[in-house]
């Protein structure tokens, strides 16, 4: 790739208090052959646009919002953040080092993750035919393949062109996933930096809608890529340890008084029917 190339750096916001904390970082990065692009998805955000650009749209949702920030941008390397991150000063650079031939398709950073009761550090991320996510795995199994960090990744334009961008079919979860797979299905090499440092502020407001749409995301996303529906008992098995998991982690939050006991047969009913309107979504698409 051209030395110095520009790179586009996309943040898709539905109004984060902490979104100015996100700009700012990005402006004060060594690296300067650059353009920061703002999309607001129905938030009507009041920021002035000083030194990036803010594209609004009506609410269609992150995946769609990747897609604007896409088609706006004028890059040869477009990068992606949440809104309530913060990036090293050198994080653009390290993502450009990254791309040392064309045969890089995309970049995943290191992603340092904040939630209320607990720090985590992620590099590599791997996932299976079976839609299971491995944070930092000890090793990969036969059938992982190496997917991005929503929060921290990059791709090159002409992979993104190759396989016609996000797939709006993913509303939220997977689509980084779905993406990460058909790049690398192109012949891409999806390559991981951990000095390509990404600050993740993340709050637990969403409990059990986020794990409804996980699920459900999750099943659409195997059952579309592997197999079809001669995939579903194998998928099934696969995933009730994790199931059971999340059932038994929101008793805990209930044992703890964390969550009520109606709050808590919500959060099952979510997860059991997550994964349900996965399975009719793939149905529907087919």
């Amino acid at each position: 790739m051209k030395k110095n190339p520009l790179v586009s750096v996309v943040v898709c916001t539905i109004g984060a208090r902490e979104i100015k904390n996100c700009i700012d970082s990005v402006l004060s990065s060594s690296y300067r052959n650059f353009e920061l692009i703002v999309v607001d998805d129905g938030a009507k955000i009041s920021l002035k646009p000083e030194g990036f650009v803010i594209v609004r749209q009506k609410h269609k949702g992150l995946t769609a919002s990747r897609n604007t920030g896409i088609k706006n941008s004028k890059g040869k390397i477009i990068a992606f953040l949440d809104d309530d991150t913060k990036v090293e000063k050198n994080w653009i650079q390290e993502i450009v080092s990254s791309f040392e031939s064309d045969k890089i398709g995309g970049v995943s950073g290191k992603s340092i993750e904040y939630f209320e009761d607990h720090t985590s550090e992620n590099s590599l991320w791997t996932c299976n035919n079976y839609g299971l996510i491995k944070v930092n795995p000890k090793k990969m199994e036969k059938n992982d393949f190496i997917v991005v960090h929503g929060c921290n990744m990059a791709f090159s334009r002409k992979a993104l062109e190759e396989v016609n961008f996000f797939d709006e079919k993913f509303d939220y979860f997977y689509d980084e996933i779905d993406l990460a797979l058909r790049v690398s299905r192109k012949g891409f090499e999806i390559k991981v930096n951990p000095k390509a440092v990404v600050y993740h502020f993340i709050k637990s407001n969403a409990r059990f809608g986020n794990k409804f749409e996980f699920g459900r995301f999750k099943y659409f996303f195997a059952l579309r890529n592997f197999n079809s529906l001669f995939f579903f008992p194998l998928l099934v098995l696969n995933d009730l340890p994790f199931l059971f998991d999340d059932i038994r982690n929101s008793f805990k939050f209930f044992l703890k008084k964390k969550i009520s006991f109606s709050f808590f047969f919500k959060e099952v009913y979510f997860i059991f029917g997550g994964r349900i309107s996965g399975i009719k979504k793939f149905l529907l698409d087919k």
